[in-house]
């Protein structure tokens, strides 16, 4: 790999990571700004649940208690679906560093870091995602790195309770090499805990065979 592509894949990298990381603590933010919290009296709650949904979800703000009391339709109640967010995807957590091992058609190395981003979820329980990995091969016939950078769309089963949490998802972007081509992947995972997860992939790099991974996960 030549000097020019390893300061492409710096520049490119650096560039993705650090819009994606923007992006992040823009949504954050507004997530932060959006969500109000009141205790309501069982009158009130009462109230609340015969307003329209579309109501519920109108976002309108209040300041007061006898305001919220007044007019329950009032209340955000888009928490809900920020927990959500939150659970499926890793917003506590959005940095996750990535270990593991290519298993064909040759045994490599396998290591990387990705950054989870709630907000650019293509619908209900999906969330984007950033990779960055390094296939690495060190041999006595010399070096073999593929480094690919993908951005990802992450389903995660809906049921929020459960500890085991199953996921799929698949993945674009480019796949730097001594030559750079377009390629992309798919996957299947689950998370064991807030923090753990394992994930299987098939990376289709654009030349030669699918590369299957075995990878841990963990969240920072």
């Amino acid at each position: 790999m030549t000097r020019c592509t390893l300061t492409t894949i710096g520049k490119t990298g650096a560039a993705l990571f650090g819009a994606a990381g923007f992006l992040a603590f823009s949504s954050a933010a507004q997530a932060q700004s959006n969500v109000k919290t009141a205790t309501l009296t069982p009158q009130a709650a009462q109230e609340l649940a015969q307003v329209s949904p579309a109501a519920r979800a109108a976002n309108l703000d209040s300041s007061t208690n006898s305001d919220l009391n007044a007019h329950p339709e009032m209340v955000v109640l888009n928490a809900a679906a920020k927990q959500e967010t939150v659970d499926i995807g890793g917003r506590s957590y959005p940095f996750a560093i990535r270990l593991g091992a290519m298993l064909s058609p040759r045994i490599k190395f396998v290591g990387g870091a990705d950054l989870t981003l709630p907000s650019l979820g293509i619908g209900r329980n999906w969330v984007g995602r950033v990779d960055a990995e390094a296939i690495v091969s060190a041999n006595f016939g010399g070096n073999s790195t593929v480094i690919p950078l993908t951005f990802d769309e992450v389903y995660f089963s809906p049921n929020r309770e459960a500890s085991f949490r199953p996921y799929f998802g698949f993945g674009f972007g480019p796949y730097f090499a001594s030559t750079t081509r377009f390629g992309g992947k798919i996957f299947v995972g689950a998370r064991f805990s807030q923090r753990i997860s394992g994930e299987a992939s098939l990376h289709f790099s654009g030349a030669g065979d699918p590369l299957f991974v075995l990878q841990a996960r963990t969240s920072l």
